[in-house]
């Protein structure tokens, strides 16, 4: 990806997740040209936007187009056909959308805090038996857990296939996780699986326990 790619998805990323929602009625130019400024000097933004400012406006409508089509939250509405007025989502008279408060709310999560909520999706998962990574050389690896492969009532009888589930948490806020956090991810679980790890000792020694019955609440610590 060139520096005008780049730059071009920093303007994106930022009306997508980071844009006010109590924003006024403002034009695109003034709001991409505002976000450069604060990164730029003005010989950079003036230039960038004479060169990229009509395929910026063509990757935002369509962008916008499609998290419409999807029924995708937006922290904007465009108030135009050719998506060149905007104001914050929050600006009108009628309720929020409740998924606008959640991605504020994950947003300010600290590094850690972001960590311990992926034992939290694995509960929501159907694991049974869930547990946090070492907070330091997680080796690639966040949180596991087991599921049953078989849904079974009651305590997990001895002997079934179970299902382990691996997280790792990526707090990203401005970009998409890539095909390299993707790669990074297999590798990790490749290496836990074979208990190649980057210290000595057994890091996961819970990975290899196949009939363990441990509550969540017990297993990661915080969660209610």
């Amino acid at each position: 990806m060139n520096r005008a790619d780049e730059t071009r998805a920093d303007i994106l990323s930022f009306l997508l997740t980071e844009y006010p929602l109590d924003s006024s009625v403002r034009y695109l130019e003034e709001v991409a040209r505002s976000f450069l400024l604060g990164e730029y000097n003005e010989e950079f933004v003036e230039k960038f936007w004479h060169d990229q400012g009509t395929r910026f406006r063509e990757e935002f409508v369509s962008e916008t187009n499609s998290r419409i089509d999807l029924g995708a939250s937006l922290r904007y509405e465009v108030l135009d056909d050719e998506g060149e007025k905007l104001r914050g989502a929050g600006a009108a008279a009628r309720p929020q959308d409740p998924r606008l408060a959640f991605q504020d709310a994950l947003q300010e999560l600290t590094p850690l805090e972001f960590e311990r909520l992926a034992g939290v999706l694995l509960q929501w998962a159907g694991c049974h038996s869930a547990w946090l990574t070492p907070e330091s050389h997680d080796q690639g690896l966040d949180a596991f857990g087991y599921a049953a492969f078989f849904p079974v009532e009651g305590l997990w009888p001895s002997g079934l296939p179970q299902v382990v589930f691996l997280a790792q948490a990526k707090h990203y806020i401005k970009q998409r996780v890539s095909s390299y956090d993707l790669r990074e991810f297999v590798g990790a679980s490749e290496c836990a699986k074979h208990r190649i790890y980057a210290v000595q000792g057994d890091r996961y020694a819970e990975l290899a326990r196949k009939n363990h019955i441990l509550g969540i609440r017990e297993a990661v610590p915080g969660i209610k």
